[in-house]
């Protein structure tokens, strides 16, 4: 996502702004629901007055919403630091796996966050279209899966650069299937963890050859 527009968007330059993400992020973690999440849980949580919510924004619906692209976004930078510091592909693979397997335990996973929040809110219309409707939202995530494309083409593991869709469609279902392992709904008793992230690297290369 464009700096720029994602820092206007999400008011990050207001510390009180990112401290009621946050806030939202650590309800979430604590076991509330969205649905259950007032303002002045928010706020309480961000340490600041209920009222202030509404310097900033028109309804609880947008906070959480907004904290949802907040912490998502943050999660993926998060983890694309972390997988960009390692120097060959196998690595890099390993590294979001490892990641995945890291922060399941502590639910902040960008994979569980999403899911929780999707399947407890409905986002309102109108916040939901001024985010897909920013050129190139999605910029962050693209710029990470080609990066992991160049390494792997570099390496000679795949014989040609590839477009974002066929890397997306190698990547993408092995991180899905991954954390379905993790959860305990596929695949626990037949393989073992090293396995299962054995099988996720292969299924990349073999999807990208």
């Amino acid at each position: 996502m464009d700096a720029g527009r994602l820092q206007e968007l999400l008011q990050l330059n207001a510390p009180k702004v990112t401290a009621m993400y946050e806030a939202v992020n650590e309800l979430v973690l604590e076991g509330m629901s969205l649905h259950s999440i007032k303002v002045s849980d928010i706020t309480q949580k961000a340490g600041i007055g209920k009222g202030t919510a509404y310097d900033y924004f028109q309804s609880k619906e947008e906070i959480i919403t907004k904290a949802i692209l907040y912490n998502i976004h943050k999660s993926i930078c998060d983890m694309a630091h972390c997988v960009m510091e390692k120097d060959c592909f196998s690595d890099k693979i390993y590294e979001i796996l490892n990641n995945m397997e890291k922060n399941y335990k502590t639910r902040r996973s960008w994979l569980q966050y999403l899911c929780f929040h999707v399947q407890s809110i409905t986002m309102e219309q109108e916040h939901l279209e001024s985010i897909l409707k920013l050129e190139g939202y999605d910029i962050g995530l693209r710029c990470f899966v080609t990066e992991l494309v160049d390494q792997a083409y570099k390496e000679k593991l795949i014989p040609r650069q590839l477009s974002y869709y066929r890397a997306a469609v190698g990547l993408f279902p092995q991180i899905t299937a991954f954390w379905y392992y993790l959860d305990g709904k596929a695949g626990t008793d037949e393989v073992s963890l090293e396995e299962a992230k054995q099988i996720a690297y292969e299924n990349v290369l073999k999807v990208w050859r």
